[in-house]
């Protein structure tokens, strides 16, 4: 079973079926102060990929879901990506991971 608050979700299903799980994690968040929810998919140190959900608040169009790689020193958004399905979502998330994963591994 999955946690929600402060989740990082395990790799147990593949990249699609992590990436599944955290957007049905998504509808169980508690909305941001923006109105944005947030789901953490991985995280290295202070980076930290994440789906974030912006349909209760501020209008993306037709667009499923956003994920992106986040700063938590910097507090901004260091890449980002928007995707429409899960299953074009899934090549997207594994770069933002090893991205995430290459900025950690050159602080260490």
């Amino acid at each position: 079973m999955m946690q929600l608050s402060g989740t990082t979700l395990t790799k147990r299903n593949g990249s699609l079926g992590h990436l599944s799980n955290a957007y049905v994690g998504l509808a169980l968040m508690p909305e941001n102060g923006d109105g944005s929810k947030t789901v953490t998919l991985k995280r290295y140190g202070d980076y930290e990929v994440r789906l974030v959900d912006f349909s209760q608040g501020r209008s993306t169009a037709d667009c499923l879901f956003w994920l992106e790689l986040y700063c938590h020193v910097t507090r901004l958004s260091l890449d980002s990506c928007r995707c429409d399905d899960l299953d074009d979502a899934e090549a997207a998330a594994e770069h933002l991971v090893a991205r995430a994963k290459q900025l950690y591994d050159g602080f260490e």
